[in-house]
């Protein structure tokens, strides 16, 4: 199997359906052999955004329970970060994930720190109310938080990546950003 190139299913307890994508479908898209296109976490080196409080904090925990070599907790949230990595045997580091410069220098600093990355999980994300009179610069940080933080990520983790002929980009949205 090609790890680069194509989406990652990473094997969780349950796995949502959506728009025309049963478990069957599933199945028929990464193969019906056991493991066969399934990220194994143990051992690995992952890097988590928006990690220190919900869908990111359970990714963390799980990514703890597979046996993960390291986490790397990323969040503005620095205290719950630090919680967060402490009980998950991790690293945390507060980032601002639309700064291009920023998702640079936690790439650069786990891969001297920890090796290289295996997974880069770009989760987090923000929603604000409104409609039509929500300003033009909410309407920015949406942007580069919801969108340009996947864009970053990629240009900062795949040269490696793609040197090593490995690595995994797991990019989450929530309803939010439908």
């Amino acid at each position: 199997m090609r790890k680069l190139g194509r989406s990652v299913v990473v094997r969780f307890t349950r796995l949502a359906s959506g728009r025309g994508r049963t478990a069957r479908g599933m199945r028929a898209l990464w193969g019906s052999r056991k493991g066969e296109g399934v990220l194994e976490i143990s051992g690995k080196n992952i890097v988590v955004t928006g990690g220190a409080n919900g869908i990111g904090r359970a990714l963390c925990e799980r990514f703890a329970r597979e046996g993960a070599a390291k986490i790397m907790v990323v969040d503005l949230d620095e205290a719950n970060a630090k919680k967060v990595a402490r009980s998950v045997g991790g690293r945390s580091c507060r980032v601002d994930v639309s700064s291009r410069e920023e998702i640079e220098a936690v790439v650069a600093d786990v891969e001297s720190v920890d090796g290289p990355i295996d997974l880069f999980v770009s989760n987090a994300g923000i929603a604000i109310e409104g409609g039509p009179e929500v300003g033009v610069d909410a309407w920015n940080e949406i942007w580069g938080i919801n969108v340009m933080a996947h864009v970053h990520a990629a240009h900062a983790c795949l040269p490696s990546m793609l040197e090593r002929g490995e690595g995994y980009l797991l990019n989450t949205c929530s309803a939010a950003g439908l």
